[in-house]
């Protein structure tokens, strides 16, 4: 009995001095930092908003996610891999992430021009909405947050600074916090005015954040910036085509509740799919660390050590999750009252499908490091059908419950995928 102490206390030791749990403890120590002051905003919200009012938040994300996402994602993890890669040259490194940085900026601003002149017809033919026209105008300078926001923590996981991505989002996440609690004050508070800061305060605190990273920012004369991202589409285009079926499941949803069901249920979906996020930072904090260190691993062996070191810890702690499902109504009904009560059953299937989607979240990383992105993408075709057919016939028919068992069996589909892959790879004789 002593000698299995002594052993497990030497793997729980060893696991803890690693490079890789310190990265993923700063992460998500940094996120459930913020998620912690992020919830304190929700509640102060849905105390103050009805549903109705409430999916108004949910409708921006969407627009923004929808409008960004389609680009920013897939060049974004691009960026990350090709950084990896270069790691021993950061004059390289530097120079490919401010020419993505120029891309992308570039990008979001004609995306938000086009958002805000066709606002209208968005509105009234699209989302048979017309009181959302002056937040999808509103949405257009979001969007540019938004690139911001998706750039800056991705060139800060791809030089590996976590701690100051980290302080970033708590600072985001406390400044957004304090706007609120000064408009309750105040007597200013309104769905219109703390939308506007909703859009508004990434663009600052995400522009801050870049404007420090000025100096790093050096153009390298062999760095020819049409050669880089021709090499980048060409060797990523698998990639590419994943992140883009991510990026429609991340909005399809929201779009077919949006067009045929009332904005009240929008906004208890939307509630529901927020805390839904904030289950999911343990799986973000991985994938943040995992992409990069295992992307900076040359050989299989060394990258088959690491991902058993993750594989032992994680589905343990992911599966936690599972135990709180039965308190979830008492938990929407102490935070948000009763008029959110109806959210109860879409965040239970969310909650589970988190469980599931952290518990196989390393096993895409592994496929990133073996550059198998055909095999990633593949994975996304089968996410984007299964989450097609299900919103079309689920959401349709069962409103946020229906959304809510469209995303979880469309992830579970492709979580299944990749880690059968991962296994086989990393294990097979062959």
């Amino acid at each position: 009995m002593l000698n299995m102490w002594n052993y497990y206390k030497g793997q729980l030791l060893t696991t803890i001095r690693s490079q890789i749990f310190q990265n993923v403890s700063t992460v998500l120590g940094g996120n459930v930092l913020s998620r912690v002051v992020g919830f304190f905003s929700t509640w102060l919200l849905v105390r103050h908003l009805a549903p109705e009012d409430y999916g108004i938040f949910s409708v921006l994300d969407m627009v923004a996610g929808l409008s960004v996402g389609f680009l920013t994602t897939g060049f974004n993890w691009s960026m990350i891999k090709t950084v990896a890669s270069y790691k021993d040259d950061p004059v390289k490194s530097w120079a490919i992430a401010f020419i993505v940085l120029k891309v992308e900026i570039v990008y979001g601003l004609f995306v938000a021009v086009v958002i805000y002149f066709s606002a209208d017809f968005i509105a009234q033919v699209i989302f048979h909405k017309p009181e959302l026209t002056f937040y999808l105008r509103l949405c257009s300078v979001g969007i540019l947050g938004s690139v911001l926001y998706n750039y800056r923590t991705s060139i800060y996981q791809a030089m590996m600074q976590f701690t100051r991505d980290a302080a970033f989002a708590i600072f985001n996440a406390v400044g957004y916090l304090l706007i609120i609690l000064l408009l309750l004050l105040t007597g200013f508070f309104s769905i219109r005015t703390i939308s506007i800061f909703y859009v508004g305060l990434p663009i600052l605190i995400s522009g801050v954040a870049i404007i420090l990273l000025k100096r790093h920012f050096v153009k390298d004369p062999n760095t020819s910036s049409s050669k880089i991202l021709n090499s980048m589409i060409k060797e990523y285009t698998w990639l590419l085509c994943y992140t883009l079926c991510l990026w429609f499941t991340g909005q399809f949803h929201m779009m077919i509740l949006t067009r045929y069901v009332p904005m009240q249920e929008v906004g208890l979906y939307g509630f529901a799919y927020k805390f839904y996020g904030f289950s999911l930072i343990l799986m973000y904090a991985i994938n943040t660390v995992l992409l990069p260190t295992f992307s900076g691993i040359k050989d299989r062996e060394s990258l088959r050590y690491a991902f058993q070191k993750v594989i032992k810890t994680v589905p343990k702690v992911a599966l936690c999750y599972l135990f709180t499902i039965p308190f979830l109504g008492l938990f929407i009904e102490l935070i948000a009252g009763p008029r959110y009560a109806g959210a109860t059953a879409m965040l239970q299937i969310l909650i589970f499908g988190a469980a599931l989607s952290t518990t196989l979240s390393p096993t895409v990383n592994v496929l990133f490091a073996l550059n198998k992105f055909k095999l990633i993408a593949i994975g996304g075709f089968f996410l984007v059908l299964a989450n097609i057919i299900g919103n079309l016939t689920l959401t349709r028919n069962m409103g946020g419950n229906g959304a809510a068992l469209a995303q979880v069996g469309s992830h579970l589909i492709l979580g299944l995928w990749v880690t059968y892959h991962a296994f086989r790879l990393l294990y097979s004789k062959n």
